[in-house]
């Protein structure tokens, strides 16, 4: 890395996210890329111009990716050594722009209100995107308010009240440009990029002139974030069938046990324990 470790350690808990040009190299992006494109031909039986692959372990593809060293290495350094695989996981491949509200990846999404946001133990849900489209087709990126993740509650609370009381402003294209400018930093990607950033931080993706693929991916320590997270997207009613083992596509063993070699392996709460109500932003 061109930077220190620490630089953009400070960076992500400081701000929420970190962006790492050319994380991966040309021929790595390139082989990632192809083999996106690959899979999303191959599965979008509905010939859908906005397609999502999820969950990306039920992809044996994707398993090098999901434990590749230079990802794994470089979380460590961001997180610690205790680093595990959290699941959620996404292939995107887009020919249009999506959705593009801003909102948080996390289980309690509301600022100050649920676990999350407990200041006894830190959040450290990382979230990866993995950028495959040259800029210079897509000119695009992702939209992040710093210090969201942290601070900023009266910016929060605007955009949930736009959002809910006032839909014509909100989505009326020259108000959310001149509002995502004052409020946000656009982060320009190129292929090759990779942006980390805290689970719980407000973002939303960029309109796109081209295909974007783009791979997300979710890791974190062992902690109750840990348990929360992947309880809520395992055995919350609008997210378990989704996100379910496909035992007829990989072997699910299998798939543990490379997690386990490579020191990431998380069981999965097979109990409920998440009591709270999650609010999600709509």
């Amino acid at each position: 890395m061109i930077m220190s470790n620490y630089f953009y350690k400070n960076q992500l808990f400081k701000d929420g996210y970190c962006h790492i040009k050319n994380f991966f190299d040309d021929e790595e992006s390139e082989k990632l890329r192809t083999l996106s494109k690959k899979l999303h031909f191959e599965h979008n039986q509905n010939n859908e111009d906005n397609y999502t692959l999820r969950p990306l372990y039920n992809y044996k593809e994707y398993w090098d990716i999901i434990t590749n060293k230079k990802i794994l290495d470089f979380s460590r350094k961001l997180l610690g050594n205790d680093l595990i695989y959290l699941y959620n996981s996404k292939s995107i491949y887009q020919l249009t722009s999506g959705d593009l509200n801003w909102h948080r990846d996390n289980v309690s999404r509301n600022f100050n209100e649920g676990p999350d946001w407990d200041k006894n133990v830190k959040y450290n849900v990382l979230r990866i995107a993995i950028y495959l489209s040259p800029y210079t087709k897509t000119k695009t990126g992702i939209k992040v308010i710093p210090k969201s993740h942290q601070k900023k509650g009266i910016i929060c609370f605007i955009l949930r009240l736009l959002r809910k009381r006032f839909k014509k402003i909100y989505f009326n294209k020259i108000f959310r440009k001149i509002f995502d400018k004052l409020i946000g930093k656009e982060i320009l990607v190129d292929k090759g990029d990779c942006v980390f950033f805290i689970a719980n931080l407000y973002h939303a993706a960029m309109e796109t002139n081209d295909v974007r693929q783009a791979i997300f991916l979710s890791y974190g320590t062992k902690n109750f974030h840990a348990n929360n997270y992947t309880e809520y997207y395992f055995q919350g009613e609008e997210n378990k069938e989704r996100f379910a083992f496909d035992e007829k596509m990989i072997n699910k063993s299998e798939f543990n046990e490379l997690l386990k070699n490579k020191g990431i392996f998380f069981p999965i709460s097979t109990q409920n324990k998440t009591k709270q109500k999650v609010a999600v932003q709509k």
